[in-house]
């Protein structure tokens, strides 16, 4: 049966809406089917264990359709589209790869691909004193003011009483900061557990010690994981925003080159506050607040989405273009450059692991037949 896209995504619309007959909805099952079992040769050290990436498509799919239905909003209707364009996607990745004798522009493409980034970080003590996570051993770091700091084999810092501890200086802070295409791990004295994206920074005292508040500062953007403490709230500075919890799990993104601070709560309850008014906020499990000029604006996510990137994922769901090569560029170290021919003012819809080479992301933005990429050396030009 011959499928073109447009053909898809309208057989796909109706099944969704329940109007496919029995003979489209089987159609749909069909093909579904096809792509997923398309290629007798599956690349495993490329694409993954088989019957893993099958059902995680297939499951992303299914809970997305179900959603949909439960909530009634046909507007959520492109993310079953999209979860659907992933599957092709995969079996478009999986053909270039197989193709021994592919046309000389997809050579060069794949010939400049570039490595996703890693467990990496610098570590500043309040002395002064710089320690490389990405080469140091999986060894104690330091020792001091009570605390012992200890790096894992598996990108994480642990810090952890040792000792009496002293009583907190709030001007004597330890910083932990990831370039671009860096990630990293690390748990503070009081067991709080923090996630750093690539290019942020996490400010934090020697020890909380006794304390009235545990109180860090983040630039970038991190997932939380705070360690419930009742008599003890716990705040994180971005910019001009305050979150202040007691312990609960949430994602705050502040890059600097996005148009506004977005704080995502996972579970538990927190209180924003703008420092320079009297403007706050409380946010509740599932919904998100963005910080703009105006004041907070929340509304209703999948807050599974905000942490994508720390399950390893790009998850693009009705996703800006723009925003998603920044969180590409990023990840990668790259510099991104716009072709006066490509257009930018579109949305992105699918997913993909971050551990790919950039080439299995590009590929599937190509897929949209909106723009095409060139990579030279660590810059990536965007043409249409």
């Amino acid at each position: 049966m011959t499928m073109t896209n447009e053909k898809f995504r309208e057989l796909a619309r109706r099944c969704h809406e329940g109007t496919a007959s029995e003979a489209e909805q089987k159609a749909f099952d069909e093909i579904y089917t096809t792509l997923l079992n398309r290629h007798s040769s599956w690349d495993t050290e490329l694409m993954g264990a088989e019957e893993e990436v099958k059902a995680e498509i297939s499951g992303k799919l299914n809970r997305r359709i179900r959603q949909d239905k439960k909530k009634k909003n046909h507007s959520l209707f492109y993310r079953y589209i999209a979860a659907a364009i992933v599957i092709v996607a995969l079996g478009t990745g999986i053909y270039f790869y197989q193709q021994l004798k592919a046309p000389a522009d997809q050579q060069r493409f794949f010939a400049n691909d570039i490595k996703p980034g890693g467990n990496k970080a610098v570590l500043t003590l309040a002395n002064g004193k710089k320690i490389s996570l990405t080469d140091a051993e999986n060894t104690e770091l330091a020792n001091e003011s009570g605390i012992r700091m200890t790096k894992t084999g598996d990108g994480q810092l642990i810090c952890e009483v040792s000792g009496k501890r002293s009583a907190a200086d709030p001007h004597t802070r330890n910083c932990i900061e990831t370039p671009k295409g860096g990630q990293y791990q690390i748990q503070l004295p009081d067991g709080t557990k923090v996630w750093l994206n690539a290019s942020s920074s996490l400010k934090y005292p020697d020890n909380f010690g006794m304390a009235k508040e545990r109180r860090v500062e983040l630039t970038g953007e991190a997932y939380f994981e705070v360690a419930h403490n009742q008599a003890v709230p716990f705040r994180v500075m971005l910019r001009n925003q305050l979150v202040e919890v007691l312990g609960t799990h949430f994602n705050i993104n502040g890059y600097e080159d996005e148009a506004a601070i977005r704080t995502t709560l996972l579970e538990g309850s927190v209180k924003l506050s703008r420092t320079d008014s009297q403007i706050s906020a409380i946010l509740k499990p599932g919904q998100q607040a963005r910080l703009q000029q105006g004041g907070f604006r929340l509304k209703e996510v999948d807050a599974l989405e905000a942490v994508a990137w720390k399950n390893d994922e790009f998850l693009f769901n009705d996703e800006d273009f723009l925003t998603a090569m920044r969180k590409i560029a990023r990840w990668y170290d790259v510099e991104v450059v716009y072709d006066s021919s490509a257009p930018i003012d579109f949305q992105l819809g699918g997913s993909v692991k971050r551990s790919k080479n950039i080439s299995a992301v590009l590929t599937l933005i190509e897929l949209t037949g909106k723009v095409h990429f060139k990579i030279e050396g660590r810059r990536v030009t965007v043409t249409k």
